[in-house]
C-alpha cells in the first residue's frame, strides 16, 4: 500500500448478491429450479471500493448495511479486501441491499434489486465530512439517493477534492 497517499474515499451502495442458475427464466405465473445458489459480495459501490483496495490504494467506504447477517457479511468482505469500514453504518431499521441475479447457462442474467439501507434516511456525519475532505477522490455511483450523491459532491467540491461519478446502470 502507498503509505502517504490520500485515500479513495467511496460513498455508495452495497448489496448482498445472491446468484441462482436457472435453465431459463420462468414465464409470467411458471416456477422454474435453480440447480445452483450463491452468495457474492456486490453492489457497485462496496465493489469499486474493494478493487481499489485490491489494487493496493488506501480505501476508506461510507455507506449503509441493516443490522442482518448481510450486512455482516459485507462489512467482512469489505474489510478482507483492505477497505476501512469505520463508516460503514449498520441501520437498525432496514435490511442491507440485496440483488438477486438469475444466472442462464449463456451467461445471460437478469437482476431484481431490493434497496434495502442504500435508499433509507441518510446522514452525513461531520466524521464522513471530514474524511470526504481529505480524500485525494472521491467515487460516486447511482443506487444510493441521489440528494446524497449531491451532498457529498459539494462537500468534496468545496476541499478541492476531485469527483468521480460512475453513472452506469
Amino acid at each position: 500500500k502507498q503509505s502517504g497517499s490520500k485515500p479513495l474515499v467511496v460513498v455508495g451502495s452495497v448489496n448482498a448478491d445472491y446468484v441462482l442458475s436457472v435453465e431459463r427464466l420462468p414465464a409470467p405465473g411458471e416456477t422454474v429450479s435453480a440447480s445452483t445458489l450463491e452468495l457474492f459480495p456486490g453492489g457497485k459501490g462496496a465493489n469499486q471500493a474493494a478493487a481499489a483496495a485490491r489494487l493496493g490504494h488506501p480505501t476508506r467506504f461510507i455507506g449503509q448495511t441493516g443490522k442482518d447477517g448481510n450486512g455482516t457479511f459485507m462489512r467482512n468482505a469489505l474489510t478482507e479486501s483492505g477497505v476501512v469500514v469505520d463508516q460503514l453504518v449498520e441501520r437498525d431499521e432496514c435490511s442491507t441491499g440485496t440483488a438477486y441475479i438469475f444466472l442462464q447457462p449463456s451467461g445471460e442474467n437478469s437482476i431484481v434489486i431490493l434497496g434495502g439501507a442504500n435508499q433509507e434516511k441518510w446522514e452525513i456525519s461531520e466524521r464522513n465530512r471530514e474524511t470526504i475532505g481529505g480524500a485525494g477522490a472521491v467515487l460516486l455511483q447511482r443506487e444510493i439517493p441521489e440528494h446524497v450523491n449531491l451532498q457529498v459532491a459539494r462537500m468534496a467540491k468545496e476541499s478541492g477534492v476531485p469527483v468521480i461519478l460512475d453513472a452506469g446502470g
